[in-house]
């Protein structure tokens, strides 16, 4: 019954943790979306001073940091399971932002699902390197 009570809380606590992240996650991919919208905006306003290819080049890179990022914003789900929270934190690693707000969503994490993150961030880390 006790070791029944302290999963649950122990789960709730892991929830609660994973829509914080969730929801820092969310906004730092929504400052990221605006960013990229400001920066291709400002690119077509100068498309005159640019050459041709040059303009066409860039104006393809730009919109495709956009779509993704927008792609990266759509299909990151809520976490309503334990599987999801740790899932959204896998995300979380792989996410090429460094955003404070995220970092601190990272490390509020209860002890057990951090140190389940950080054994399978050293991992990615030796077999990336390999």
């Amino acid at each position: 019954m006790l070791d029944r009570e302290i999963r649950s809380e122990w789960r709730a606590e892991v929830l609660e943790t994973a829509r914080d992240l969730h929801e820092a996650l969310l906004k730092a991919v929504e400052r990221q979306v605006t960013a990229l919208t400001l920066r291709l905006e400002r690119l077509r306003s100068v498309s005159d001073a640019l050459p041709h290819q040059l303009f066409a080049w860039l104006e393809a890179r730009m919109a495709d940091d956009l779509i993704a990022a927008i792609e990266t914003r759509d299909q990151m789900p809520s976490p309503s399971s334990l599987r999801a929270a740790m899932e959204l934190l896998v995300s979380a690693s792989a996410t090429d932002m460094v955003d404070p707000n995220v970092l601190r969503a990272l490390q509020t994490c209860p002890v057990p699902c951090r140190e389940a993150f950080h054994h399978w961030c050293s991992e990615r880390t030796r077999w990336k390197n390999r």
